[in-house]
């Protein structure tokens, strides 16, 4: 049983997509346990707006490079909202890599890119 029904009814295609807007709206629903992130995915910029606390969980574990036959210490981060994981960061120490994974207490929104980013969390 979803214990906020509230969040299925909530329009994500309105005209405008100014979040100031779509947070009033949300507000008196979730009782402000919202958090905002922005994601640049391929020339796209969006704002992500994400129901209920963050827990970052870290884990290490090993794998192998199949190419050199090497073992890799691999560190992963986990960004969980609501029991589901939102962002994944894995790093092996000479890259990252970032996976974003879509749950259905996120709204990802398009945003436009030549807004100041400070000014969204700045919502009365």
């Amino acid at each position: 049983m979803n214990k906020h029904p509230m969040l299925n009814i909530i329009s994500t295609d309105m005209k405008s997509r100014n979040i100031k807007s779509i947070l009033k709206r949300i507000k008196p629903l979730i009782k402000n346990k919202v958090s905002l992130y922005i994601i640049f995915e391929n020339n796209t910029k969006y704002i992500v707006l994400a129901y209920d606390k963050p827990v970052t969980r870290y884990y290490k574990r090993k794998t192998i490079d199949y190419l050199s036959g090497l073992t890799i210490n691999l560190k992963e981060a986990s960004i969980i909202h609501g029991n589901k994981v939102f962002i994944q960061i894995y790093w092996d120490g000479t890259y990252f890599r970032i996976k974003t994974i879509d749950s259905p207490l996120i709204i990802k929104i398009v945003a436009d890119i030549n807004n100041n980013p400070l000014e969204y969390f700045m919502v009365k």
